[in-house]
């Protein structure tokens, strides 16, 4: 089986015509054989010499394909995706791409967008190198996950007849993070208290002033001036006392879905709620830079402090994925507050209010604008309207069967907990339509 395949890629890669080109090769070898059963002379004229012409493209191919092969080829797929994100590129580098009149050097990148463990979007991108070395491919995905990507370099004729493969088939995994949301969830967060509080405070015994020498990440107002002026270093003042808090934000992100169908609405409610969380987080500590959050994923924690973190967050959540619900439920955060981002079909959210009784829990979500889903929204918080679109943009994807199917939503899931806060955006899911915009250009 395996002598097969390999058989079968052998003569896949050195197959020399396009569809285009195969069709014009049969018809012509038929118009070559009719044409000779019936002396026709000027058929078997006309065939021989575009079987000619077909056959000099393909030497002439050939011979750029061993010229380009030998030589040192880049493909930089460095560059951040982000999910909608237009002005994306994939940049491949082959030296002296020049080649000869009539013919163009494509670069082909094709493949699949993991949307979930079992949900995939084929996808397919051609460019062609216009005279010099660097090739720029636009390259975006309308959602966030895991593309798994090939890329494959030819030869063709302008024409489209003829194509010769060169190269080494190259493989990327690259993770398209989710968008930034246009608009932000802004909690007023400093009338909230009962953080966690990362004090580095030392025992009462021991508050007294200290002096050291001056440490990158050190205060400026900690700085003692006057002694610093007379040992002609910097000195730092410490007390425990005036050392700032760091509150900590408790985050529950929440990807649990019971049914395993998979549906056009189960993949976009996922991707608005990666969107969601990544647009809170930015935002938050865009405005408060000593918070910190603690992310739980199901099965994973993840300490967020900084800028760096909430960017390889969201490459993690490129590949996460729906996921039974939980029955065991980690440690109780020490703040008595929690965020929950969740998608309509958490069916196990009651089950988590309960186990959080003793918090207030904020709980972030979104519904589908369709008769049974609102039934039981009409205590939903702070709702607005989405449009969140598939093919917002032009590309070339393959239709699949889970675009077509819609879900009806498990009733009574989203709801208010007591006098927990619920902010939920009601979204009008739609194959095509006009793209949403991403709100910034980086994480």
């Amino acid at each position: 089986m395996r002598g097969i395949q390999k058989l079968f890629r052998t003569a896949a890669f050195y197959f020399p015509f396009t569809p285009a080109g195969t069709l014009l090769c049969a018809a012509l070898f038929y118009i070559l054989g009719k044409s000779y059963a019936q002396k026709n002379a000027y058929g078997l004229y006309i065939s021989l010499i575009a079987l000619f012409l077909l056959c000099l493209f393909i030497i002439l191919g050939r011979i750029q394909a061993r010229r380009f092969g030998a030589a040192s080829i880049n493909w930089d797929s460095t560059q951040a995706l982000y999910a909608g994100r237009e002005g994306a590129f994939q940049v491949l580098t082959i030296p002296q791409a020049r080649s000869f009149f009539f013919f163009r050097v494509h670069f082909r990148i094709s493949g699949r967008l993991k949307l979930d463990s079992s949900v995939f979007l084929p996808f397919f991108v051609e460019s062609n190198f216009t005279g010099d070395g660097s090739l720029r491919v636009p390259f975006s995905l309308p959602v966030s996950g895991l593309a798994l990507v090939r890329g494959i370099l030819l030869i063709r004729d302008i024409f489209g007849l003829t194509r010769t493969r060169f190269g080494e088939t190259m493989h990327r995994h690259l993770p398209v993070q989710p968008r930034l949301l246009t608009e932000s969830s802004r909690l007023n967060l400093d009338t909230m208290g009962g953080f966690d509080s990362k004090n580095r405070q030392k025992n009462a015994d021991e508050e007294k002033y200290y002096m050291r020498e001056y440490i990158p990440g050190d205060r400026i107002r900690d700085i003692n001036w006057k002694a610093s002026s007379r040992v002609n270093k910097f000195i730092t003042r410490i007390s425990p006392v005036t050392q700032e808090q760091t509150k900590v934000l408790y985050v529950d992100v929440r990807t649990y879905k019971q049914s395993r169908v998979r549906s056009l609405d189960a993949v976009m409610h996922l991707d608005y709620m990666k969107s969601r969380l990544i647009t809170f987080l930015w935002n938050i500590k865009k405005e408060h830079e000593d918070y910190s959050f603690i992310v739980r994923t199901g099965t994973e924690d993840y300490k967020i402090d900084t800028v760096k973190d909430i960017v390889k967050l969201a490459t993690v959540l490129s590949s996460l994925w729906y996921s039974g619900d939980r029955l065991n439920f980690p440690e109780e955060p020490a703040s008595n507050q929690i965020f929950i981002f969740t998608t309509p079909f958490d069916s196990g959210l009651s089950l988590a209010a309960s186990h959080y009784a003793d918090f207030t829990i904020h709980t972030m979500t979104a519904v589908s604008l369709r008769k049974q889903a609102e039934r039981e929204n009409d205590t939903a918080g702070d709702s607005s309207r989405k449009d969140h679109v598939l093919f917002g943009r032009p590309g070339l994807y393959l239709p699949q069967t889970w675009m077509a199917r819609r879900e009806i939503l498990p009733a009574g899931t989203i709801r208010r907990f007591g006098k927990d806060s619920l902010d939920t955006h009601k979204l009008s899911i739609s194959l095509f339509g006009k793209a949403p915009v991403s709100g910034g250009n980086s994480h």
